[in-house]
């Protein structure tokens, strides 16, 4: 069991917005046409797919470095595919 770190992580998404990766937003979300409403209301926030590059760098060295990723807010999420650049010591 040797210690290891992710040091990049690149996520495949399929219309999704509002990820978060161990507790942090990730950037992905697209927004509408401008109109009357918010741009931060839910209705006005579109879907996205594609590939999310995110360099990771927030757990450090350990045995067991595993992130967590969620979608707290009421929108939707599809995770096709993760990759991981792990390094080794």
């Amino acid at each position: 069991m040797r210690l290891k770190k992710i040091v990049r992580m690149n996520v495949r998404v399929y219309e999704s917005s509002g990820i978060h990766i161990d507790g942090i937003p990730v950037p992905i979300r697209a927004f509408g046409p401008a109109g009357d409403e918010s741009p931060l209301s839910p209705e006005s926030i579109t879907p996205v797919s594609g590939i999310i590059e995110d360099v990771y760098d927030i757990n450090g060295w350990g045995r067991e470095v595993i992130p967590t990723i969620t979608c707290p807010d009421p929108t939707p999420m599809h995770i096709q595919m993760i990759e991981y650049e792990v390094e080794g010591n």
